[in-house]
């Protein structure tokens, strides 16, 4: 009796195991510098939405820590993942003047995020279900 508790107890810690080395992996592809391709927002096209420059994210998964650019300002700060789920914490951005440079619509489509899904070098991320954009790996980018 007493080794067949063992034996369950041992089998019922194999999937959070497993689910531990799936979220670690989850965690190291995002690893890397990422660049924004979709935006479907608003009624201006991508090209007048981001007329300086194309925003950029950079993940770091062992810190959980994320940077990057808005196309005029740099961004900072932190993610949570679990599963689906995603969220980005505390981001702080820079103050930069940028004439006729609207980032508001990016920065608040960010603070929306709650899920991603990543396939392969292309990462999108959602409101529930709805797209809010995407990214695709930087070529020379980390990950795997």
């Amino acid at each position: 009796m007493k080794y067949l508790i063992i034996a369950c107890i041992a089998l019922s810690m194999l999937p959070s195991c497993s689910s531990s080395r799936n979220a670690a992996a989850q965690l190291n592809s995002l690893n890397g510098d990422w660049q924004l391709t979709v935006f479907p927002a608003g009624s201006k096209s991508f090209a007048e939405m981001f007329t300086m420059k194309t925003p950029e994210l950079q993940f770091i998964a062992d810190g959980r820590r994320v940077a990057g650019s808005t196309g005029c300002n740099r961004v900072a700060g932190s993610f949570a993942v679990n599963g689906e789920e995603f969220h980005f914490n505390n981001l702080a951005s820079t103050k930069m003047g940028c004439p006729n440079y609207d980032e508001t619509t990016y920065i608040d489509a960010l603070n929306r995020v709650n899920r991603f899904r990543l396939n392969a070098d292309q990462l999108s991320l959602y409101q529930d279900s709805v797209l809010l954009m995407t990214f695709a790996r930087k070529a020379g980018g980390s990950g795997s």
